[in-house]
């Protein structure tokens, strides 16, 4: 529960914070930082809204299409067994594959984390096995640690293994889905996410978290929104380097801009 809480202080803060600093502090460095942090709060709760919904409408496409190839996320190990998260995975997996026709090879794919007996594709194996799958319908996958890995070590198993173009489906839970499938993307694998259930109760955090993974690969709009308020706050001075006017009749045209802005915001959060 610590993310959720974490992040619900954040928008708190975010939301009571601004506005109080803007009302107590006359200092324009006060009100132009704080309108900085405006636009960049505003993008990340858009990001998220975005990531959200476009998420769940990802999740609840139809997947009609038959696939040679079903992929299984690792999830971790309670000692050699399968977590009921990864238990989930591989039911959902299972329920692909016979609504198919069987007629699909399963990757199971994990490592043998440091605090694991054995690799999560070998567990996976072995539960799949217990159920009644054929072991030549199994393909094991056993060094990948992350997401990533998952698929660029998979798709070199399956492109040593068949030369003609396949398609592949990657099953992980539900919050997991799109981060899943941007990745495919990225390592050139075809084929689409299908999610698992995932528990309510954890669901929050676990969303969370993969937006958070998935901000710290796309930080650049951060870095360019920040940039462009740079670039707005120092514009005059280097307007007034080169245009050869004199820097106090600069300053005081930039320190009534400050005010006029100022006072604008002013008005605005006081209602």
């Amino acid at each position: 529960m610590f993310f959720p809480r974490f992040f619900a202080l954040v928008i708190v803060a975010w939301i009571i914070g601004i506005p109080v600093g803007i009302g107590i502090s006359h200092s324009r460095v006060v009100v132009s930082l704080s309108a900085l942090l405006l636009v960049l709060g505003l993008w990340f709760f858009f990001s998220f809204v975005a990531l959200l919904v476009y998420s769940w409408f990802y999740r609840k496409l139809p997947r009609k299409r038959r696939f040679d190839y079903i992929i299984i996320h690792g999830a971790g190990l309670k000692g050699e067994e399968p977590t009921p998260l990864l238990r989930g995975r591989i039911d959902k997996a299972l329920e692909l594959w016979s609504a198919q026709g069987c007629s699909a090879i399963l990757v199971p794919s994990g490592g043998q984390g440091s605090d694991e007996v054995i690799s999560e594709a070998e567990a996976m194996s072995r539960y799949m096995l217990r159920l009644g799958v054929p072991r030549e319908a199994i393909l094991p996958e056993d060094q990948s640690t992350t997401t990533m890995e998952n698929l660029v070590f998979a798709k070199k198993l399956l492109d040593a293994r068949q030369a003609t173009p396949y398609r592949c489906a990657f099953v992980t839970s539900d919050y997991h889905v799109f981060r899943t499938a941007l990745y495919a993307s990225h390592v050139g694998l075809k084929g689409d996410g299908v999610g698992s259930r995932t528990a309510s109760y954890y669901f929050p955090t676990a969303f969370i978290r993969e937006f958070i993974a998935i901000t710290k690969e796309h930080w650049m709009p951060y870095v360019i929104l920040t940039i462009m308020w740079a670039t707005s706050v120092l514009a005059p001075y280097f307007w007034s380097a080169t245009a050869g006017f004199p820097a106090q009749s600069v300053g005081h045209a930039l320190s009534e801009l400050q005010q006029n802005s100022h006072e604008r915001l002013l008005r605005y959060f006081q209602g």
